[in-house]
């Protein structure tokens, strides 16, 4: 950003992306579906951060509790504490169980249950979210495609054959790899379909029937073991074998990994 330019607001992106000119069209093309992708964008984001704070709100009680329970004040150690209980039972005679014994035995073992469930929750908790971010990142992956095969045969089973060259940077943008190039995603794509032409719709023939975007609405590929589709496959075999012979082959990549 140029030194001095003012930051734009979350408001004013979404005002400017709806804003109409004198006859009432929208100024930016497409501007309102980027703005509800936006506002897509930032509820799954939010909804996310509600459902992290609920989970640490509940760590934190539980470890409260356990904290309470040992009678660990703040600023003590807990390996100290750990340790002093481990002396006085090497200390007591053997033989049979006295009180004090029998006490500590209790307390460490409800030490080591408490420490156990602390991390099961907390794993589950990290595994809910990876689970959630890579849902999210696959839909996105997946719409940013459908922008660009609009206008192709199949768009939608044609998705699997692009997908594994989106990839999504640190920074959360995503690109379009292939080999050492990157680029843009709608240029990857793009690039992609000039070297695969037999993909790309023939608007003088497209009255002639059985040519639309068909492949119904499903993203996945029919010929892929989690998403085995025989009617999918059939259809798309008759109606575009280049298409199908496409999905095989990386349903059959896939699987290899």
């Amino acid at each position: 950003m140029p030194e001095g330019e003012k930051t734009m607001t979350y408001a004013e992106v979404l005002a400017k992306l709806l804003a109409l000119n004198a006859e009432g069209k929208a100024i930016i093309e497409g501007g309102a579906e980027m703005a509800d992708a936006i506002k897509a964008e930032f509820k799954i984001k939010n909804d996310e951060a509600a459902k992290n704070r609920v989970e640490r709100n509940k760590s934190a009680e539980l470890l409260k509790k356990m904290t309470e329970a040992l009678n660990i004040q703040d600023g003590d150690n807990v390996d100290e504490k750990l340790a002093e209980i481990q002396t006085l039972k090497e200390g007591l005679k053997p033989g049979a169980k006295n009180e004090y014994q029998t006490k500590y035995e209790a307390l460490e073992k409800k030490f080591e249950t408490k420490i156990k469930a602390l991390e099961a929750a907390n794993q589950e908790t990290e595994n809910k979210r990876i689970a959630e971010h890579q849902k999210r990142v696959h839909e996105t992956k997946v719409n940013k495609a459908l922008a660009v095969l609009q206008g192709t045969h199949h768009p939608n089973e044609m998705v699997a054959l692009v997908l594994p060259n989106i990839v999504m940077n640190d920074d959360e943008t995503f690109v379009y790899k292939s080999g050492d190039k990157e680029t843009s995603v709608e240029d990857g794509i793009k690039d992609w379909l000039k070297l695969h032409p037999e993909y790309v719709k023939n608007v003088q023939n497209s009255g002639s029937g059985g040519s639309g975007s068909g492949g119904g609405s499903s993203t996945e590929n029919p010929w892929s073991a989690k998403t085995l589709n025989l009617t999918q496959q059939m259809k798309i075999t008759r109606e575009n074998p280049t298409l199908a012979k496409q999905l095989e082959a990386a349903a059959l990549k896939e699987s290899k990994k």
